[in-house]
Formats: structure tokens, sequence, C-alpha cells
């Protein structure tokens, strides 16, 4: 179900208080991709979708939550991406090295 750009703030909010935004992560996606939750360790995270009225929309919420503190999501969107996801590991991730 579509939201309101009020509404998606709210609800980011409501999940993740402002004071957790370092620890969180943002991005924009569409419908019909499959690869955030790939990309992202499900079991290790508390995630966030919400349906955007517009892809211009979704960009200005993304762009809202990276200047208040979030971290960009490592995921490259589509220009219809409307899905707007957020999302904080629960527990940090072993070093690749």
């Amino acid at each position: 179900m579509t939201k309101s750009k009020v509404d998606i703030i709210i609800s980011v909010i409501m999940k993740f208080p402002p004071r957790e935004f370092k620890n969180c992560y943002i991005g924009i996606a569409s419908e019909n991709d499959r690869n955030i939750e790939k990309n992202i360790p499900l079991k290790n995270a508390e995630i966030l979708f919400e349906k955007a009225p517009s892809h211009l929309v979704a960009r200005e919420l993304e762009e809202k939550f990276l200047k208040l503190g979030m971290n960009c999501a490592p995921q490259k969107s589509p220009e219809n991406s409307d899905i707007v996801f957020v999302y904080k590991l629960n527990e940090k991730l072993p070093d690749k090295n």
C-alpha cells in the first residue's frame, strides 16, 4: 500500500529513533528488485519497507534521512524506484579481511 511522505517519515522514526540513525542504512528500490534482500543480512537486521507515492518522493525521503545521519545503503536503484527501505544491523558483521 502506498503511503504519503509524512506517513513514511513517521513509520521510519517509530521503528528507528533518531538517536539510532547513525547505525541505519536507507535506500530506494523498485517493487521488482529482489536484490535488496540478498544484500542485507536479514537475520541480523531490523528492516522497514514502505511504498512511496512516486520515485521523486522516495528520492526526497532518502536524501532527507541521509542528511539526518543515516548511511546510504549499498544498492543502486533504477529510475522507477518508489520503495523506501531502511535497515539497522543488530550485530556487527565480521570483517572480510
